[in-house]
């Protein structure tokens, strides 16, 4: 058998699946968090929505911009990524664990 195919076939304890399901599920809502306020508002995560006052002037926030606003919708499909590895390893603990 092949070295990597017998790494895959060992068994692993339920706990490193469930640790694994929530570091992806930390994982996917940061990337759906940063996706949806880009897409909402059309500005970086970083870039405040209101008025900032810099020394003695007033500096009005930048512009919403359409590719912001794809780069939110770039954030949510990864964060479907991350659904994807939350779900394999949620039935993998599992069924390791009424193994």
């Amino acid at each position: 058998m092949h070295t990597l195919v017998a790494a895959l076939a060992e068994e692993k304890p339920p706990g490193l699946y469930f640790q694994n399901v929530l570091v992806t599920l930390a994982g996917g809502l940061l990337c759906f968090r940063v996706g949806w306020t880009q897409v909402r508002t059309g500005r970086g995560i970083t870039a405040p929505n209101r008025t900032l006052r810099i020394g003695d002037a007033l500096v009005a926030p930048a512009p919403p911009r359409r590719s912001r606003r794809i780069q939110g919708r770039i954030w949510i499909g990864a964060s479907g990524l991350f659904a994807l590895g939350f779900l394999f390893n949620l039935a993998s603990g599992l069924y390791a664990l009424l193994e």
